[in-house]
């Protein structure tokens, strides 16, 4: 693993635990057993970490799709939607979030062009399903937006405590849901 990769691990586990505001350079050095000089010298501060990390996450969840695209297994998609966003709630609860919860203007019109990224690539999903004849044919915005809004329901009960089920019985339950509203 190169240093960049550990910091951004290490970064991915400190965001997640401490949310950004709460998570600072020197817990991330820590968590990395860097000096805080080495995060400096790859990431010019925290917003700019933040921004990799998230950006390193969509990435990973961009490549696991592809493989579940090419065997053509919604489900294993929708998992893996929701796998990410239970495993990294702190960093999908701003991706997901309308107000990105009042970072500085910078860094919230990057977050927004990935979060316009995975709007995009979500309508491409659909797209493609519609022209295999999985998916029904609807408005690619609308569908879009619910399942994006249902993810951040899930995360936001997930951080609240209020949803106590497991990521196999959320995947199952939303994927019943779309089945029966969205699959052919």
């Amino acid at each position: 693993m190169d240093t960049k990769e550990l910091i951004i691990d290490a970064a991915s586990e400190v965001f997640a635990k401490y949310g950004y505001y709460k998570a600072s350079m020197d817990k991330i050095a820590q968590a990395s057993n860097l000096t805080k000089g080495a995060l400096y010298y790859f990431y010019k501060n925290k917003a700019d970490l933040f921004y990799a990390v998230v950006e390193s996450g969509i990435h990973s969840l961009n490549r696991k799709l592809d493989e579940q695209i090419k065997n053509e297994n919604v489900y294993k998609v929708i998992e893996q939607y929701i796998h990410i966003c239970l495993t990294h709630p702190e960093l999908a609860a701003i991706i997901l979030s309308e107000n990105l919860y009042g970072l500085d203007a910078a860094l919230q019109q990057r977050l927004l062009l990935l979060r316009s990224g995975i709007t995009k690539r979500l309508d491409a999903i659909i797209r493609e399903g519609e022209k295999s004849s999985f998916l029904r044919p609807l408005n690619h915005e609308i569908v879009t937006a619910a399942f994006l809004g249902i993810l951040g329901e899930i995360v936001r009960e997930s951080m609240s405590g209020e949803l106590t089920c497991g990521q196999e019985e959320i995947a199952q339950t939303v994927y019943a849901m779309l089945k029966g509203y969205v699959l052919a």
